[in-house]
């Protein structure tokens, strides 16, 4: 699995109470299936967090970035611009931006949001 892809599932089990349903479920499994489960969601979780790794180095988000000029770059877009296309307010996106439902940076004072993050979230994928 691609790490964009990984991320976006690590997303969507984490809306959906993957923490909830599987305490659940963990009893009925046998313990090589438990122990197949547990191995694959931290596979998952892994090429999730290298994936955003990866994507923090891509643009080295430590150094502080003007926030202008990076809103102009392709994968990037401003609050207001991630608040039009969602149809929700800037609070809302940041909102979301903080509780990671969005991909986003703040490298100033400024929200910089994952472009394909707005889009999979606006179409329910994320």
């Amino acid at each position: 699995m691609t790490g964009p892809a990984a991320w976006v599932l690590t997303v969507f089990l984490r809306k959906q109470g993957l923490t909830e349903w599987l305490p659940g479920v963990m009893p009925n499994l046998t313990a090589v299936e438990r122990e197949q489960l547990m191995e694959a969601l931290m596979d998952l979780e892994q090429t999730a967090e290298d994936y955003k790794a990866w994507r923090a180095s891509d643009l080295g988000s430590s150094v502080v970035v003007d926030s202008e000029v990076a809103a102009g770059l392709p994968h990037e877009i401003s609050v207001r611009d991630a608040a039009g296309v969602l149809g929700v307010s800037d609070r809302r996106v940041r909102q979301m931006c903080e509780s990671g439902e969005l991909e986003a940076r703040k490298p100033g004072w400024s929200w910089l949001v994952d472009r394909s993050s707005v889009e999979l979230y606006g179409r329910g994928a994320a």
